[in-house]
């Protein structure tokens, strides 16, 4: 791959999770000239990342970068960049599993009083729902909070219109959701839900 390709990619994902009205997917790569690119005084770190990753392997590699919040490219090639993208891929190649544990240790939290999982969803006198908290808290993935909101929809009722910290952490976490493809895993994904609920809630009566 070479590194304006690499250039043109990273623009693009980062076009995807700082601006609503870009589409990944939809829209393809932005449009650069490779003029631009060879003005760059950063041009050695695209050009370390085009000898590492191809293709969908720097797609997924820079993906797990911005989930972290990384924005410069130079802090893309650090030890905790790559810790970060091992511990994203090791989540997303065990989903099923993953999700299971972790909505399981919610509900451990809740089960005592089931309502109170229903109203980790909700926002509280002017602050942040509980669910929110956690994934800012790093008690929940970014995989997790999309899952939950996939099935959900909690955040459709949210009012977070100008909210800065929703815009730096939440806004990019709800762009990640089409890389899940939960498409072809959502009802697989409800039923692990339900019966980890309905279990505890039969189990306690």
């Amino acid at each position: 791959m070479r590194p304006f390709e690499v250039y043109q990619t990273f623009l693009t994902l980062k076009a995807h999770f700082r601006n609503n009205g870009f589409d990944f997917h939809r829209f393809g790569k932005v449009k650069v000239l490779p003029e631009t690119f060879e003005r760059r005084k950063d041009r050695y770190f695209f050009e370390k990342l085009s000898k590492k990753y191809s293709g969908d392997e720097l797609v997924e590699f820079l993906l797990s970068q911005f989930l972290v919040n990384k924005k410069w490219i130079g802090d893309m090639l650090s030890e905790e960049a790559t810790e970060a993208h091992t511990t994203r891929t090791r989540r997303v190649q065990s989903l099923q599993y993953h999700i299971k544990t972790e909505i399981n240790q919610l509900w451990t939290l809740c089960k005592e009083t089931p309502d109170k999982f229903n109203n980790m969803f909700t926002p509280v006198d002017g602050s942040y729902a509980p669910i929110f908290k956690y994934l800012m808290e790093k008690r929940i993935s970014p995989e997790t909070f999309v899952v939950l909101d996939d099935i959900l929809q909690f955040t459709k009722s949210w009012n977070t219109a100008g909210d800065p910290i929703w815009e730096e952490i939440g806004i990019p976490i709800l762009r990640y959701a089409p890389f899940l493809h939960l498409e072809s895993r959502r009802d697989e994904l409800k039923k692990i839900i339900a019966e980890i609920l309905t279990k505890d809630l039969h189990s306690t009566k």
